[in-house]
């Protein structure tokens, strides 16, 4: 999820990762409400996207989400994002 709220995420990339997301069962709530919230702020454009979603997830209710840990620059730069989904799908066992 840290990865996903990264404004420097390519859009067609971030878009491609929501879409894979869409039928996921999330074990923890506040990452349903955060995936929940990239897709309502229009996650898919990129820029700006840290500062509109802690506005869509108080608007459905959810406003204590940690985002200063979905916005950390230093881990987002340390991920594969691609790797990290890919493994997701494999626990999981979604294709």
């Amino acid at each position: 999820m840290i990865a996903l709220c990264s404004d420097s995420m390519a859009a067609d990339v971030r878009g491609k990762i929501l879409a894979r997301l869409t039928s996921h069962q999330w074990r923890e709530a506040e990452h349903r409400i955060v995936y929940e919230a990239l897709q309502r702020a229009g996650a898919r454009d990129g820029a700006g996207i840290q500062e509109r979603l802690p506005g869509h997830a108080t608007r459905v209710g959810f406003p204590d989400v940690n985002w200063q840990l979905y916005f950390a620059v230093e881990t987002v730069a340390k991920m594969n994002v691609f790797h990290v989904v890919q493994e997701l799908f494999r626990m999981t066992g979604a294709k």
